[in-house]
């Protein structure tokens, strides 16, 4: 019902405005256009100088800038750089603030020392700050709870450089056997406190991605620290050059003999051994290097089972390297 009432209303009106606009521009001939859009542009003219006048109460974001000891301390995130706030004043006076003509930003010095423990500023203090400064207007509030501030100390840590050798990419049964060599073997990083404290000394590259296919490696890498922002972070040294060596292990399995008794009762058993040894050493390695003892203080007459101790090995061989039967059937 309100529907068909405001169209039986307005809908006549409408019409009406329509025609006479129709008429208007059917009728204009090109002076009477040219006076018509002089007149036009005249009175926005007119009715913006009364506008600008008047007082007025907005909303603008007053610039702000922070001062504080670069040297000791740096800024680790994003730092505000304007406040909004409430001001009234004259059209005229409200205008140049919001393009910041002729406006003396807010400095606000910090105590990082402070700002450490609380790294926010209050609308409190904000407003007072803010109050010093601004001119003309008159400050009504500032529309900002709290300000956070992203700061840190600035801080030197030397990191020793390193790789996990675990980690490398290498072809089937070859390992690393030599030690590795790292030039420079130390690099020293300047950047946000909090951030260096928590990077592992030493750091190890990661050379996952790296496929190794050579005997001999030799490569030259970009030191890149991860968890420190590249921008916050400078270092002395950018490169450094990795090499070792690499070598193929075989597999071999051989039989040990081991004693096992005394007197009428000793006898001997065929102990089964398996090992790793660089190829090129596979050929040095006398299997009577390896010797094991049986142990009977550990001897399970349920099982009829003893267990037996590695004594000796050749010195071609890691101990890891070496697998046996811990517990040898002996009934």
């Amino acid at each position: 019902m309100t529907l068909q009432l405001l169209s039986a209303t307005m809908l006549p009106t409408l019409r009406r405005v329509m025609y006479q606009v129709g008429y208007l521009v059917q009728h204009l001939n090109t002076k009477n256009l040219k006076t018509f859009l002089v007149c036009a542009f005249v009175a926005t003219c007119l009715w913006l100088f009364n506008a600008l006048r008047k007082e007025h109460t907005e909303t603008i974001y007053y610039p702000i800038q922070f001062d504080f000891n670069s040297e000791k301390y740096m800024i680790t995130g994003k730092m505000p750089t304007d406040v909004p706030v409430l001001v009234k004043g004259s059209g005229w006076q409200i205008l140049r603030k919001m393009f910041h003509l002729r406006i003396a930003p807010i400095k606000y010095e910090l105590s990082p020392e402070y700002q450490m423990k609380r790294p926010y500023l209050l609308r409190t203090e904000l407003f007072r700050e803010t109050e010093k400064v601004i001119e003309n207007v008159r400050l009504e509030d500032v529309l900002k709870d709290t300000l956070n501030l992203s700061m840190d100390y600035r801080y030197k840590r030397v990191l020793r450089i390193g790789i996990d050798s675990t980690k490398l990419s290498l072809k089937k049964d070859y390992r690393v056997v030599s030690p590795v060599k790292v030039q420079p073997a130390l690099v020293a990083v300047v950047g946000p406190k909090k951030m260096l404290k928590s990077l592992p000394n030493p750091y190890l590259l990661d050379m996952r991605d790296v496929t190794i296919r050579e005997d001999h490696f030799s490569k030259t890498f970009q030191i890149e620290i991860h968890g420190v922002p590249p921008h916050l972070l400078t270092q002395d040294e950018q490169r450094v050059h990795i090499s070792f060596d690499v070598e193929r292990f075989v597999q071999k399995n051989i039989n040990v003999p081991i004693v096992i008794g005394s007197g009428k009762n000793q006898k001997t058993l065929s102990l089964p051994v398996n090992y790793s040894v660089r190829e090129s050493q596979a050929n040095n390695v006398n299997p009577k290097d390896f010797v094991f003892e049986a142990d009977w203080t550990e001897y399970k007459k349920e099982e009829g089972t003893i267990s037996v101790r590695l004594r000796r090995f050749p010195s071609q061989v890691l101990k890891d390297d070496i697998f046996f039967i811990k517990r040898l059937k002996v009934e």
